[in-house]
């Protein structure tokens, strides 16, 4: 039965797949962007994270530690507030919204540079807290980890829809 399955499955033209980054990396080194142009050193970690925990939803090994056969390094180029349009409720309303503007670059040290994103460019609603300094503090933290999910989200992506 399972020599079948097998031989169902291939003749159909369905193959299992291994996931894979450009020249064909399964598993890559994470390093934390350098940041700095924005002064965030705290948003260069939670990207990171984020990279290796995206990556790891694709299917690719990922750390931010150790050794790999290539490695996922960038620049965080530029983070800044910007007046942004919100629908809600079917009005368009002003807002704020955090910017951030980053590079990153697959290396392969055998091969060079194996894919490269260009500038990308990710907004996150920026906090407001009228509670204090403390929990300012708390959704400023809260607005840097969402917008490095996003980032995170957007480069995975690219990096493995090979483009």
């Amino acid at each position: 039965m399972p020599i079948l399955l097998v031989s169902c499955v291939t003749g159909c033209g369905y193959r299992l797949l291994t996931p894979s980054l450009p020249g064909g990396v399964r598993e890559v080194l994470v390093r934390p962007p350098a940041a700095h142009a924005v002064h965030e050193p705290e948003l260069a970690r939670m990207l990171a994270s984020e990279l290796v925990r995206q990556l790891g939803r694709a299917g690719v090994r990922a750390t931010t530690a150790g050794t790999a056969p290539a490695q996922l390094r960038g620049q965080l180029l530029a983070l800044s507030t910007v007046d942004t349009p919100l629908a809600k409720g079917g009005r368009t309303l002003a807002g704020r919204a955090l910017r951030l503007r980053l590079e990153l670059v697959l290396e392969d040290p055998a091969a060079g540079t194996l894919w490269r994103s260009g500038p990308l460019e990710v907004d996150e609603l920026a906090p407001h807290s009228p509670a204090g300094p403390g929990a300012s503090e708390a959704a400023r933290r809260a607005a840097l980890a969402r917008l490095a999910l996003r980032a995170a989200e957007q480069a995975v992506e690219l990096l493995t829809s090979g483009l």
